[in-house]
Formats: C-alpha cells, sequence, structure tokens
C-alpha cells in the first residue's frame, strides 16, 4: 500500500536549546515557527539515524470530517478552552497556521473513518528524530480526548531501536483505550455505562489508560459541546531504562475506529542528569520542588554547607531569564522558598540556585 508521509523540518530539534540544557535530548511543543515547513515523501525513510519529525498514515483511510481534520497528524488547537495558554513562542505571520502566541498541540481525527471492526483502524503516526539515550532517561508527553467517554480515541507510544520506518516499531510502551460498541442513549458522561478496549486480546483493560476514567483532567460539563465532556491536555512520563545507550525513535501511533480524535503536546526526553520527571531531584544542595508539575505556586527546597549569598533564577525552555530574585546571605543548612508560577506561561523552565560555593539546577514544569 502507498504511504503518504509528511517531512517537517530538522529545525525542530532543540538546537542552541540543547547547550544550555544538555539533559534535555527531545523537546517538541509544536508552536510555530517551528512546525511549519511540510514536504511529502511517498517512500518509508528507513534510516537508523535522521534529525527530522515524521507525520504520515500507513493505512489512509477515506475520512468523511471536514477539510480541518485530514487523514493524518496535524496542528490544532487544544480541545480544552482551558489549555488555550499564550506561549510567547509563536509566529507571528498572517500566514501562521497558529494564532501568533496561541498555545498548538498535535492533532489526528477517526471521525467518520469508513467501515467498522479491525479493517477500519486508522494508522496515523508521528515519529520523532532518533535520540541517543544516556543510562536513565524519561519520555514526557501530554494528551487531550476531543471527548470522553462517548468515542474516545485511543493512541499508542511505540518504540523503535533500529529505523524510523514505521513497520519496525515492535516495542509499545503505553496504550490509551477508545469506546467500542454502540454508545449508551441515556447517559454520556457516566464511564460504567460504557465500553473500552485497546484492541489487543493480551491486554486487561487494567493495562491501558482510558482517559477521564478517573475523574481528572476533564472540562465541566458546562463547558463542553455538544456531548460528553472535553479532555484537557494531562501530563505523562515514562522511563526509557530498557533502552539505556541506545539510540531509538519515538512513534505516537493514532489507530481508532471511527470515534472523534486525539491530541498530543510537549514531547520531551530528559535524562538523568537534572531531573527525574515527575519526582524530586536530589543534588550536592539537596535541591528540589514540590509539587511538579505546578499550577499556582511551588516551594524550592535547598541546603546550604555553609553561608553563603543566594540567587534564584527561573529560565524558560529557550533559556531566557524570567524570574529572579536575590536572597542575599543566608546561614548554612536546610531552606526553602515559594515561587509564584501562576504568573508563568505554561510549559517546562530551569530553575537554578546559585550560591558562592556552588550552584545547582532542577527542572520545572508548569501546568
Amino acid at each position: 500500500m502507498k504511504k503518504n508521509y509528511i517531512l517537517l523540518v530538522a529545525s525542530l530539534l532543540l538546537g542552541t536549546l540543547a547547550s544550555k540544557a544538555q539533559d534535555t535530548l527531545l523537546f517538541n511543543d509544536f508552536q510555530q515557527p517551528h512546525w511549519q515547513t511540510y514536504d511529502t515523501l511517498n517512500s518509508p525513510p528507513g534510516v537508523n539515524t535522521s534529525t527530522t519529525w515524521y507525520l504520515f498514515n500507513a493505512n489512509p483511510l477515506t475520512n468523511g470530517a471536514s477539510t480541518y481534520r485530514p487523514n493524518r497528524w496535524y496542528l490544532s488547537y487544544p480541545v480544552s478552552p482551558n489549555d488555550l495558554y499564550p506561549t510567547g513562542m509563536s509566529d507571528t505571520s498572517s500566514t501562521s497556521v497558529i494564532k501568533p502566541d496561541s498555545n498548538s498541540v498535535l492533532a489526528a481525527s477517526t471521525w467518520t473513518n469508513l467501515g467498522d471492526g479491525s479493517n477500519a483502524l486508522e494508522a496515523n503516526y508521528c515519529i520523532s528524530p532518533s535520540i541517543k539515550l544516556g543510562a536513565h532517561d524519561t519520555l514526557f508527553w501530554k494528551s487531550a480526548p476531543f471527548q470522553t467517554p462517548r468515542y474516545v480515541d485511543r493512541y499508542s507510544v511505540l518504540i523503535s531501536n533500529s529505523t524510523n520506518d514505521f513497520g519496525v516499531f515492535n516495542d509499545t510502551i503505553f496504550r490509551a483505550g477508545e469506546m467500542v460498541g454502540t454508545p449508551p442513549v441515556n447517559t454520556d458522561t457516566v464511564f460504567a455505562d460504557f465500553t473500552f478496549s485497546c484492541y489487543n486480546g493480551n491486554i486487561s483493560a487494567a493495562n491501558y489508560f482510558v482517559h477521564g476514567l478517573d475523574g481528572t483532567y476533564m472540562d465541566p460539563a458546562g463547558t463542553t459541546a455538544p456531548i460528553s465532556k472535553r479532555g484537557r491536555l494531562r501530563p505523562f512520563s515514562l522511563p526509557l531504562d530498557a533502552y539505556a545507550n541506545q539510540t531509538i525513535f519515538v512513534a505516537f501511533l493514532s489507530n481508532s475506529h471511527d470515534d472523534n480524535g486525539i491530541t498530543i503536546d510537549d514531547i520531551m526526553i530528559r535524562g538523568n542528569k537534572n531531573t527525574q520527571g515527575i519526582n524530586e531531584y536530589t543534588n550536592e544542595m539537596a535541591l528540589s520542588i514540590y509539587p511538579n508539575p505546578a499550577n499556582e505556586a511551588a516551594k524550592v527546597n535547598f541546603k546550604l554547607s555553609a553561608e553563603t549569598s543566594v540567587l534564584i533564577n527561573v529560565y524558560d525552555i529557550t533559556g531566557k531569564l524570567v524570574y529572579s530574585e536575590n536572597k542575599g546571605s543566608m546561614a548554612q543548612g536546610n531552606h526553602f522558598t515559594y515561587l509564584n508560577t501562576s504568573v508563568l506561561a505554561k510549559g517546562f523552565y530551569t530553575v537554578s540556585v546559585q550560591t558562592s560555593i556552588g550552584n545547582s539546577t532542577v527542572k520545572l514544569i508548569v501546568q
């Protein structure tokens, strides 16, 4: 079957950011101007190293949805209005796909694809560039469904340690389930009334994720339309220790049946040098942040081995200083301070504690 590929320029890589945060191995927030040049390929790239992101549909079924939902991953606005936050990283030209300074996501739709059953599966792939892993790296991303529990889409996260051809992504490290069967007539919000599956006979319901089943990351009923609830971008993280010191590709596969749609955002791989994902990071200053991710405020804890001057700086994903606080001279011992994260745009930050006896950094996620 002919595969239609979408080639995206290598500028999606971190570039100068890598020199500022060596532990960030991969990052893509799908913001303009990083995600704006497209070309079409008609054969699998099939290479073992690549600096390019690829989008394609390996099973291009007819999609009866409007043209703004093409048969592949595509740029879109977030599902929830709560995720439409300013980014400050968008393209300001009048030809931009996404409005300037608004959050954008990658979306895939299975709405009204023809047929039913296993033959109606979509096969939308988003494949990362190659990543050379260290010993203890972590994959982060966010996802949100267009609606749940009715017509909630499924997707999977796959790993290949050989090439970026879609046929060799044999390791599935995450599964999100979809609604199957006929939805109930009298309810749109009671999960017990719906049936879910990830279409793999060897996978029990306890081993795949259903958006909204735990009652979180959904908009209230009063803000949804037309039915069910809309999903909010939910953060996930998985350790990649099983692929330590290997070069890998990561694929996000949308392959649901005639449901609605799924969105992903903020794909990142970070090393163990400065972070351990959601867990607190401990170093020579015992520097840690809680909660992490943070919403309104975050508590920064650190320990000083001697009396010293202390400067706390916060940098955004581009390395720009967005906050600085001079704490003056502080005594030996344990200390803490609070950051007002409500004034920061949602995203990824580096918090640095600088002293005359040494410096320490930790990553912070604001959501």
